[in-house]
């Protein structure tokens, strides 16, 4: 330690460090675990309280703003192309969910006339269907009939049936899985005068509550049901919102109550165990807040080593551990985003807890004294 670049305070705290080998490696491991669980609940709070995004995705939710329903007696593309061409609308997309069956199975199925101009992409292997003779389904779907993309399966659809390629897998949570897709052109093959009746708004720069009016005054009786999506998702995930974030808490809560209780047993050890040598420190000139910060600093690496260890895995590896979870209910591959400050802000808050719990335990070394120990 004389030829050590360093201060004598850090020096004797990394000798006491390496002098505990076993200890720090035990701690180590709670660290990284506490570190990784604080971490994955901080990233799904973030995916479904902030940047809903990958969230609403895997319900395989469309992010439009409006949902307008046609009339059964009304022309569907005239009164899109009406719809289209009013102030502020961005797009407007058919997107009809109905029910098949697909080689005798239930599956929930998306219509529409261009998958390439909708915004969320359910299909995770393969593509959505382009012609009017091929189709995307689950996984969930496809492992039950043991079809998979290249093959054909039969679809029906109102006693009328029809035969057509798999061109891609998809994942939902919605419909608990049993989900599929064709194009306008391909339920025309079993029902030639289909014309679909749901029509998708994308907005932009108009509130949805005036669109839905105007539309109302304008095309009238043609539109029945108007539905804001927006304020519909909105009431939807609140209760997600509000569960998610009590797991968050309560994963924070305990984090940090099993640091401050791991720091206060093994410093109140360490303490009683170097009684003496803290005593004869403080009889040649150590003051108690370096012996303290001496205390501390031991900790500190292995604290800091668990915590980085367990920030890396929670980035690495928090999308794989949710798509195993969420596997029962549909989902294949998750890509929850990801954060860095995410990452960082439960992580730095660790590191603060256990400084902060190391000196406040630490401080039991102001009893000591050399004075005390004679007269023991």
């Amino acid at each position: 330690m004389e030829r050590s670049k360093v201060g004598l305070t850090f020096s004797l705290a990394m000798n006491s460090m390496l002098a505990h080998a076993k200890q720090n490696i035990m701690v180590l491991g709670i660290v990284v675990a506490l570190t990784f669980a604080t971490v994955f609940s901080t990233v799904l709070y973030y995916n479904i309280a902030s940047d809903q995004t990958a969230f609403l995705d895997i319900f395989g939710s469309e992010p439009a703003n409006v949902m307008l329903t046609v009339d059964p007696d009304a022309d569907t593309s005239e009164v899109s192309r009406s719809i289209r061409e009013m102030d502020h609308v961005r797009k407007v997309n058919l997107f009809d969910l109905i029910e098949t069956k697909v080689d005798g199975q239930t599956v929930y199925t998306n219509v529409t006339n261009r998958y390439d101009e909708l915004e969320n992409d359910v299909v995770y292997e393969g593509r959505q269907p382009q012609h009017e003779n091929e189709i995307s389904i689950s996984w969930v779907r496809s492992d039950q009939i043991g079809k998979t993309i290249g093959d054909s399966v039969e679809v029906e659809n109102g006693g009328k049936r029809a035969r057509y390629l798999i061109t891609g897998l998809s994942q939902s949570i919605g419909n608990l899985g049993q989900v599929g897709a064709l194009t306008l052109d391909g339920m025309k093959e079993m029902h030639p005068d289909y014309q679909g009746s749901t029509l998708f708004v994308y907005l932009d720069g108009v509130e949805n509550k005036p669109f839905i009016r105007s539309v109302q005054d304008t095309l009238g009786d043609q539109i029945v049901d108007p539905l804001d999506i927006d304020e519909n998702i909105k009431s939807q995930t609140g209760m997600y919102t509000a569960a998610i974030f009590a797991v968050m808490l309560m994963v924070l809560a305990i984090t940090v109550l099993v640091v401050v209780m791991i720091l206060y047993l093994v410093i109140k050890t360490l303490i009683i165990k170097r009684k003496t040598e803290f005593g004869v420190m403080k009889a040649i000139g150590y003051s108690t807040l370096q012996i303290m910060n001496q205390i501390s600093l031991s900790f500190l690496p292995v604290i800091a080593g668990g915590v980085a260890i367990g920030g890396v895995i929670g980035y690495f590896f928090t999308n794989p551990m949710l798509s195993v979870l969420l596997s029962g209910a549909g989902v294949k591959r998750l890509a929850f985003n990801v954060e860095p400050f995410v990452i960082l802000l439960p992580c730095v808050g660790i590191l603060i807890v256990a400084y902060v719990v190391s000196m406040l335990v630490a401080r039991r070394i102001r009893k000591i004294s050399a004075y005390g120990l004679m007269t023991e």
